[in-house]
């Protein structure tokens, strides 16, 4: 059963995934794509995650498996990326000046600040865009979700948007040269925990927000609807 098609929601996605996709093909044709960064990983991550919810569009199931399980991942870690570029610039200048002229580069100050909104920056601000496009569809399959989902399935899912995207970052700071890609004054520890606290407090900022902002209907009443009109009946 289809409804009628959110044609701006369809072309945002696809002309996310076409964006990210043809950043990363300069990044890779430029050599400076480097998966020892996080930001590159992000990146990545962003591509694929595009790509994804613009085919889950076209079907219930993996829009909800979407919506659910990979959206809070993905917001998550671009929104760490976004806030963490700014605690680490601001406690350790030399992160920024080291890529331009001033520290021996043959960039501008003007092009790695740019660069530096392009691609710390960027990916969150389309998200949001992304987001609002499409809550209506995305929180009514959130609210269907948590009326239900019982307390065993509740439970799993507070600890999953919590842990899931917490683990990624935290294996990425075992496994990586954290220190020396993005080194700051804060000890190791210090950093473990400024790391936790933020992922956590993104975290509970999302799951408070979906979980309570006021859903705008745009479904028949006892239907639940993807942005490409594709619909399918609710429990009862």
């Amino acid at each position: 059963m289809y409804g009628k098609a959110h044609w701006f929601s369809l072309i945002l996605v696809f002309a996310s995934a076409l964006w990210v996709g043809t950043m990363l093909g300069y990044f890779v044709a430029a050599d400076i794509f480097d998966p020892r960064f996080f930001t590159y990983f992000n990146y990545a991550l962003g591509f694929a995650f595009y790509n994804l919810l613009y085919v889950s569009f076209f079907s219930v199931e993996l829009f909800g498996f979407v919506s659910l399980y990979i959206m809070p991942v993905y917001l998550n870690i671009t929104a760490f990326v976004f806030i963490a570029i700014v605690v680490i610039v601001a406690l350790n200048d030399n992160v920024f000046i080291r890529a331009t002229v001033l520290g021996g580069t043959n960039r501008t100050i003007g092009e790695t600040h740019t660069g530096d909104w392009i691609v710390h920056y960027l990916p969150l601000v389309m998200l949001i865009l992304v987001l609002l496009s499409i809550q209506a569809y995305y929180l009514e399959f959130v609210e269907t979700f948590w009326k239900y989902a019982g307390r065993n399935l509740k439970i799993f899912y507070i600890f999953y948007v919590f842990l899931t995207p917490l683990s990624i970052l935290l294996v990425y700071m075992l496994t990586m040269p954290f220190d020396k890609n993005y080194p700051t004054t804060l000890a190791t520890w210090e950093l473990f925990l400024l790391v936790i606290g933020m992922s956590l407090v993104i975290q509970a900022i999302f799951l408070a927000f979906i979980l309570t902002y006021p859903r705008a209907k745009v479904m028949i009443q006892n239907t639940i609807e993807t942005p490409a009109g594709v619909q399918e009946r609710k429990l009862k």
